[in-house]
Formats: C-alpha cells, structure tokens, sequence
C-alpha cells in the first residue's frame, strides 16, 4: 500500500514537472517566432516584454515543481517503514527486523531434525561450539544483538504506554537484554555451543516480550519462521508423500498409511 502511495506520488510530480517543461516550450517557441520576425522584418516593435514574462513564468514553474518534489519525496522516504511516520514507530520496525537473525542464529545452534541428500532424517546442528563456530555468535552479537538492545534502551525512554506496570517493565527490558548480552559474551569465550544456545534463547525471548508491550500502540511487524520443506515438496515423485505413502523414520523406504 506504502508502495502504491509513493509511485502515485512520483507520478503526480512527474506530471506537474512536464507540465511546467511544456509550459516553458511554448514560451521559447513563442519568443524564437518573435526573433525571427524581427531577423526577417526588421521591426523592433515585435519585441514585447510580454515574451519575457512566459519564459520567467514557465521557470518559476519549473523550480517551484522540482522543490516541491524535493520536500514531498525527501519526507517520503525518511523513514524505512512507510509514509509520514513516527521515529518511535521507526525505530520500533528496526528492532522488529532483529528477530530474524536471532532466530536463525538459534536454530543454528540446536539440532534441528532433517534430511540429508538422500532423505535419511537425522539430528543435525549447524554451529556445534568451537573457537571458528564460536565466532560466528559473535559476528551475530556484534551485529545484530547489541545494536538491538542500544535501540530498545534508547526508544524505552521515549514512549509511554498505558500503564505504569507496562512503563516499568519496558524500561527494565533492555537491561535485562543486556545481562543476556554478557552472558553470552561469557558463552562465547568459554566455545559451549550449548550455553549459548540457552542465552540466545533468552535473548530471543526478552525481544518478544519488548515487541508484545509495545505493540499496544505502535505497529509490530511479525515474524513468521520458514516453514521447513516436505517431503514431497523436496524430493517430488522420488518421495514417499508423493505416492501417498509414508516415509519410515531414519530410512528411505515407503510404506503404506494406516
């Protein structure tokens, strides 16, 4: 919709800017035939202030549509999140977009059930602790998970919300964001693939809880995860679901549903 709105207006300004480049086309030409006579006629009484007045009227035109373009889309596209909004709803999108990556990072470090090139389901874990493993959390940390909580801290101290339970809780948030910072620092230097799992967790738990109070009154965008692929999806007719069968767990042999 944010979208429709912004090419409707390019539009609009687009056809107030041709509109005025036309106006200034007619004044020349206007002036250019007024030359020529002149040229050919030799009278100076063809010339008429008159011709001057089109040409400066059709750049005052032209300048005033560039500078209202200036102003109209400058404020547009400001903000990240859409047409005229708030910098508290700003800032609130751009914590919102931190839930992905936190997410990733812990489905990274827990076993996840799927199937290797073959179809044989198995528990696979991507980041398994280690020092090279270790500082990928720590390129997530440093990337994404501090900067979320310095905009949580620094966007709690501007909104009010309806009550003074809710208030309190939203400023204590990202300190407690912070605690789970530290910790995982800790987790990371001790390469427990474990321990930091459990405090990306939290991490990921202290940022849908901050989402949930503030969404009250501003716009949260949610965050839907990636649904993992079936088997008929992911393998086709070299499926079992593809037959209307079952897969047995742990193989690739098909058997009949029940």
């Amino acid at each position: 919709m944010m979208l429709f709105i912004r090419s409707s207006l390019v539009g609009l300004l687009f056809i107030q800017f041709s509109y005025s480049l036309q106006v200034h086309n007619r004044g020349a030409l206007v002036n250019h035939r007024k030359v020529a006579s002149h040229l050919y006629n030799n009278d100076d009484n063809n010339y008429n202030n008159d011709d001057y007045k089109i040409i400066s009227k059709s750049w005052k035109a032209i300048v005033i549509s560039a500078m209202s373009s200036i102003l109209v889309l400058g404020s547009a596209f400001d903000a990240h999140a859409g047409l005229f909004t708030s910098y508290e709803q700003d800032v609130i999108n751009e914590i919102s977009s931190f839930q992905r990556p936190v997410a990733e990072l812990y489905d990274q470090l827990k076993p996840s059930y799927v199937p290797n090139a073959i179809g044989v389901y198995s528990n696979t874990q991507v980041l398994k602790g280690g020092k090279d493993d270790s500082d990928v959390v720590l390129l997530y940390l440093e990337g994404y998970i501090k900067p979320c909580q310095i905009k949580m801290e620094k966007i709690s101290k501007l909104i009010q919300l309806p009550t003074s339970e809710e208030q309190k809780k939203i400023e204590v948030l990202p300190l407690l964001m912070k605690g789970h910072i530290a910790e995982l620092t800790q987790a990371i230097q001790i390469q427990k693939a474990d321990f930091q799992a459990k405090e990306v967790q939290e991490v990921q738990e202290t940022l849908a809880d901050f989402l949930k109070l503030v969404s009250v009154k501003y716009t949260v965008q949610p965050y839907i995860p990636i649904r993992p692929l079936s088997d008929s999806e992911l393998f086709g007719p070299l499926g079992c679901e593809f037959w209307g069968k079952k897969r047995v767990v742990g193989s690739n042999q098909c058997i009949v549903n029940e």
